[in-house]
């Protein structure tokens, strides 16, 4: 993956506190943590109800509460060749799945 950013500055746009003293030093894996965090953080606002966007910064959303077992979403990542992508759900009883299923476009 390479980097053509300023991954600290544009963390600090979106990143609480906590998250930022995590911004791992090497720059492979400063991307990779950053675009993770982005991905699920970008995801959960989409699956907010509008009036709640209005109110919510994504600084405020807490990418290990997500992950939390109290947490009311499902989170899915994946990596599909070089684009990180983050799927989000309501959680249900019913375990979710991703299903990869290439398709051949000729």
């Amino acid at each position: 993956m390479k980097v053509r950013r300023d991954l600290q500055k544009l963390a600090e746009l979106f990143m609480n506190e906590n998250e930022l003293r995590q911004l791992p030093k090497g720059e492979i894996q400063r991307a990779d943590y950053f675009y993770k965090l982005w991905c699920a953080k970008e995801a959960l606002y989409k699956a907010l109800p509008l009036h709640e966007q209005a109110q919510t910064s994504l600084s405020s959303i807490s990418y290990q509460a997500i992950l939390g077992n109290s947490s009311p979403w499902h989170l899915i990542e994946n990596v599909i060749d070089d684009y990180r992508v983050a799927i989000l759900s309501e959680r249900t009883d019913c375990p979710t799945k991703l299903i990869e299923s290439p398709v051949e476009l000729d």
